[in-house]
């Protein structure tokens, strides 16, 4: 529970500068919650959505979906979040379009890769933290795959982080974060 506010924290300092105040966000695979909670806090709207609740917080009211359908109407908030959420879905490209769909922009953060080791060294982190050994696609992609698939749905990169998190204190992933809109 301490370390999920604890990462939840060190989250909100990343995306906050990216957040327009008092903006409507949905937090797509909110997980726990704690992101949602912490915004919330701080006076955004918030709604949380995921394939199944598992959040324990009072605060947060997880909204189901069938992980292919949002059911929200288009351009109901005005950003996406998408927090280390795109790896564990099949269809990444579906997810990107749908959350698109329902708001203006997306802030997304994923684990990137470089090297083939680098790849099945985040699988197997992933697989270790969330201990899932099997139903995760793992759909991590590198930076210029992102930046493809963007482009592919005339997505425009309006802002963007790197930096790394050192997983247990030693294992270094590499993550970005990308604002994303569609491009006019």
């Amino acid at each position: 529970m301490w370390g999920g506010v604890i990462r939840a924290r060190y989250t909100l300092q990343q995306i906050s500068p990216f957040l327009n105040k008092k903006s409507s966000i949905v937090d797509i695979g909110s997980g726990y919650g704690h992101v949602s909670l912490l915004l919330k806090e701080k006076g955004w709207e918030v709604t949380s959505v995921d394939v199944k609740n598992v959040s324990k917080l009072k605060p947060v009211n997880t909204i189901l979906y069938d992980g292919r359908k949002l059911p929200f109407n288009d351009k109901s908030f005005e950003y996406s979040l998408l927090l280390a959420v795109l790896h564990h879905d099949k269809n990444p490209e579906n997810l990107l379009q749908e959350a698109l769909r329902v708001s203006n922009k997306m802030l997304i953060i994923e684990d990137v890769y470089k090297s083939l080791i680098g790849k099945y060294s985040l699988r197997f982190i992933d697989s270790l933290l969330n201990w899932d050994w099997f139903s995760n696609p793992h759909s991590n992609k590198k930076d210029s795959e992102w930046r493809n698939i963007f482009d592919k749905y005339n997505l425009k990169i309006v802002g963007e982080d790197h930096w790394f998190t050192f997983i247990g204190g030693f294992y270094p992933i590499r993550q970005i974060l990308y604002l994303v809109e569609r491009e006019i």
